[in-house]
């Protein structure tokens, strides 16, 4: 039977990892202080090979939550769990459980309302991308990194902002849901991280275990994550700010630092809270 007394998730881009990919400054001994019985999760709008990548590089181990919610990944040794298929990611063998849409019927329902909204559609395989000011036509720029990318897509939106407004407003009419996860938006269709982080929560419960939920996020996607926490936390902005999506979450906690320079503080914050068993 596992024992689990904390289940801490945390979003990657902006919260632990800055634009230069690197970790927080005293990220080893965040590391040598979590205990056996911590879980320590990444959650991200990245995909199953760059989050056991980045976890690797970490120096942690345990589930992921990637592409937004739409897969929890668990390892081989993960007990009771039958759900999901097994799947070989560069060497590791993995259980995916899958929660959201394919990508093939989430690109054919973006296409139909990108032409319900007047928007060209283009492709691009440069994930630094940054999209300049709006001229001419408005467009959806997709990120194509298929096959890594199994349940999502990535966009970036150049248009006005009445364009923008019919585009919000047509797929609030439609199954895909599309939110800010930093410089590219995530549209989905059937889950996000707030359901992939109860889903995992509730194969701990199947293993009668009863942790205490700690979620760290700084963008809006993370939004749905932090409000099943038990714990709440938010990482500022590089301008100090705190992302308006997250603002008005009850007992939201917010350290000084901005983004991963958060995370001393964040190691203290954890280190006071009282642990607590359901």
């Amino acid at each position: 039977m596992m024992m689990i007394s904390r289940l801490i998730l945390s979003d990657v881009d902006g919260t632990l990892l800055d634009d230069r990919s690197q970790p927080p400054v005293g990220w080893e001994r965040f590391v040598a202080s979590l205990d056996a019985t911590d879980l320590f999760t990444l959650a991200s709008s990245r995909t199953i090979p760059e989050l056991l990548s980045i976890q690797a590089t970490l120096g942690v181990q345990g589930p992921l939550i990637a592409e937004n919610g739409s897969m929890v990944v668990l390892g081989m040794d993960w007990p009771g769990v039958l759900a999901g298929r097994m799947e070989q990611v560069d060497g590791d063998l993995v259980r995916v459980v899958a929660l959201g849409s394919r990508r093939s019927p989430v690109l054919a329902m973006m296409r139909e309302v990108a032409a319900a909204c007047n928007l060209d559609i283009e492709y691009t395989k440069d994930a630094g991308l940054e999209v300049g000011p709006h001229e001419g036509r408005g467009r959806l720029i997709v990120l194509d990194d298929a096959p890594s990318r199994q349940r999502s897509v990535l966009v970036q939106v150049s248009a006005t902002r009445r364009q923008r407004e019919v585009l919000h407003t047509t797929l609030g009419g439609s199954a895909l849901s599309m939110v800010s996860g930093g410089r590219w938006q995530v549209i989905q269709c059937g889950s996000h991280k707030g359901i992939a982080a109860s889903v995992l929560r509730n194969m701990l419960h199947a293993q009668r275990c009863r942790p205490q939920v700690i979620a760290v996020g700084d963008h809006a996607n993370d939004r749905p994550m932090l409000e099943m926490a038990d714990v709440r936390i938010a990482v500022r902005r590089p301008d100090g700010s705190v992302h308006p999506a997250l603002v008005g979450i009850p007992n939201l906690q917010v350290p000084e630092g901005r983004g991963p320079d958060a995370w001393e503080e964040i190691a203290t914050l954890l280190d006071a809270q009282e642990v607590f068993h359901a």
